[in-house]
């Protein structure tokens, strides 16, 4: 289906060859054996024909895409804002998450910097760089800061080996070291709760 039919209740479905360059389309797999309109919640860009077969590319998970007020803020889009902030302030880090929090209708930023010595007060200009870039490339996410219907995301930095004592915590509840998957951008209070124990605190 198309990207824009994704919460349409009742949407349309095509198949490979009314596929159109350059649109984005939510994947469904139907099998001889059994699946019917499986949801691979996989997001792909058409390309190129070849052969009279369109090209696909990946683009993200879908559960990589998260909406507070309607924006539809994309895991991809915060990704390469938080890369552009890295180069525009010279500041860089080893790892980084975000949760979308309706509780207080914004985003909340975690960083583990490659130098720990980055006080808050740079941390939250850096998030302001990363709000600022996202603004850039996503129209629906700067009406709605504008309008202050999203707040400034929040903002906070993490321990070292943040992800390497995230992962502990999951394990130490049941989940299997193979079975670890993370979405660096979602909507999941449980994991939220577990990157708040590993905020540093002032």
């Amino acid at each position: 289906m198309e990207e824009s039919e994704i919460e349409n209740p009742n949407p349309q479905f095509l198949q490979l060859h009314e596929l159109k360059e350059g649109k984005r389309y939510s994947i469904y797999i139907t099998t001889a054996s059994g699946l019917y309109r499986y949801n691979m919640y996989d997001l792909m860009e058409v390309g190129p024909s070849f052969q009279n077969t369109p090209t696909i590319h990946l683009i993200q998970k879908l559960h990589g895409i998260v909406t507070i007020t309607g924006e539809k803020l994309y895991e991809q889009q915060f990704v390469d804002a938080v890369h552009e902030a890295e180069k525009n302030t010279g500041i860089k880090t080893r790892f980084f998450i975000g949760f979308a929090d309706l509780s207080i209708k914004g985003y909340e930023f975690y960083y583990e910097f490659e130098n720990q010595d980055i006080t808050q007060e740079q941390a939250e200009h850096f998030t302001e760089e990363v709000d600022r870039v996202l603004q850039e490339t996503n129209i629906e996410y700067k009406a709605k800061r504008v309008s202050l219907r999203l707040k400034i995301p929040e903002t906070y930095r993490v321990i070292p080996d943040s992800l390497e004592a995230f992962r502990a915590q999951c394990n130490a509840e049941g989940s299997r070291d193979e079975q670890f998957k993370l979405n660096l951008l979602s909507e999941n209070e449980k994991r939220q709760g577990k990157f708040k124990n590993l905020v540093i605190e002032e």
